[in-house]
């Protein structure tokens, strides 16, 4: 049979006995007929990270020279801190850097993802979570969830340059394109939404509303607001956020109810992630089922087999990813396990929404602990419900 050219895609590395690495490797060519004679082989060996010319043997029935890319490998290892809980993940969109929240020790971690090192650990409040940044990238905003308060951190300096103390504990934040700072509190007898200027520092108060809502995400602009009114589990009011006080454009029909909304890079469009927080609780959908919204318009919907658990979209706007938490029985209503229970990430096309790759990770991806670097790597945080790594996978 003729040979074109061979593409050996790593699919999942672990560690084995020796100390070297057990690779699953993919054989594919790059005509319509695939694979060694037509049909992909899967093939054992140790290899390390780098390009090789394998000539071939009686693994391989052909004769010739194949070459080998360690392409896409499975995730590795960043950071890990003993004794910490890792809780958000934030990529800078103009700097080198991945900002991730620690609960147990009351920081933010600074990764510089040019060398994937530690570059600093930034003390802030007590039990820091959710974060977000201006459209300028010039402020890192964190929400403390042990106080009453959140820390304004300066990306140029790293360092705490305001707290923004509160009357309850906060329960989500966003940042509009007016430099105005959103912050909801739904912990108290008296829920609230407040916002802040932030154009001098320190920030001063614009309003306060006493209203039920929560902030579930913006669009990648900062110009709307997808919110959540948990008085009712499934109104999803859209606000237009650039003029003071916001105006409600209309509520979205999402089905799941409270969402994660997660904004796609350069568009109106952001992904509803139907596995959701309400009250500490979690409702998943297991059906894997995430639509992607332009306003009040559902576009489309992308399927992961199984309960969505984290979305993230590169800064470009061209890829999405999206990970997906273990299969279980729901001892109420029984469900297909739709996978092998496998953790992996599945890839789409941000442009038609139609999977292009699925990625092998050595472990599941922690509820919202995932994002896309400005270099396009992927970052998340290793732990099915609880996490003290920060992997990557190299793009």
């Amino acid at each position: 049979a003729s040979i074109d050219s061979y593409l050996f895609l790593v699919k999942r590395s672990t560690s084995c006995s020796s100390g070297c690495t057990q690779a699953e490797v993919i054989a594919d060519d790059d005509d319509s007929g695939g694979g060694v004679n037509g049909v992909d082989a899967l093939i054992s060996m140790d290899l390390a990270a780098g390009t090789y010319i394998i000539i071939a043997n009686s693994v391989l029935p052909e004769t010739g020279s194949y070459s080998l890319t360690t392409e896409f490998g499975a995730d590795t290892e960043v950071l890990e801190i003993n004794g910490s809980r890792l809780e958000r993940i934030y990529a800078d969109p103009v700097r080198p850097a991945i900002y991730v929240s620690d609960s147990a020790n009351n920081t933010v971690h600074v990764i510089n993802t040019s060398t994937n090192t530690l570059s600093g650990s930034i003390p802030v409040g007590s039990q820091p979570t959710k974060m977000d940044m201006d459209s300028n990238a010039q402020y890192l905003f964190v929400m403390n969830s042990g106080g009453s308060n959140v820390s304004v951190i300066s990306a140029d300096t790293r360092m705490v340059v305001d707290t923004i103390n509160l009357s309850d504990i906060p329960d989500s934040i966003a940042v509009s394109s007016a430099d105005h700072l959103y912050i909801s509190m739904k912990n108290g007898v008296s829920p609230a939404i407040v916002s802040y200027d932030f154009s001098s520092i320190p920030a001063t108060a614009l309003f306060s509303d006493n209203v039920s809502l929560i902030i579930t995400g913006r669009t990648s602009d900062h110009t709307k607001f997808y919110m959540h009114d948990w008085s009712t589990s499934l109104d999803t009011p859209l606000w237009d956020v650039t003029a003071s006080p916001p105006a409600t454009l209309g509520s979205a029909d999402v089905s799941s109810g409270a969402t994660t909304i997660t904004p796609i890079g350069g568009t109106e469009l952001v992904m509803v992630s139907p596995a959701f927080e309400y009250w500490g609780a979690r409702f998943p959908n297991y059906d894997g089922d995430m639509p992607v919204y332009s306003g009040l318009v559902l576009e489309a919907t992308i399927n992961v087999e199984w309960t969505v658990t984290a979305a993230a979209a590169s800064l470009s706007g061209a890829n999405i990813a999206v990970a997906h938490g273990k299969s279980v029985t729901n001892p109420t209503t029984p469900v297909e396990d739709k996978h092998n229970n496998d953790p992996d990430l599945h890839i789409f096309s941000a442009n038609n929404f139609v999977e292009i790759e699925t990625l092998a990770l050595s472990d599941y991806v922690l509820h919202n602990g995932l994002s896309y670097a400005a270099n396009g790597d992927i970052y998340f945080l290793k732990g099915e419900s609880v996490s003290s790594t920060v992997s990557v996978i190299d793009r």
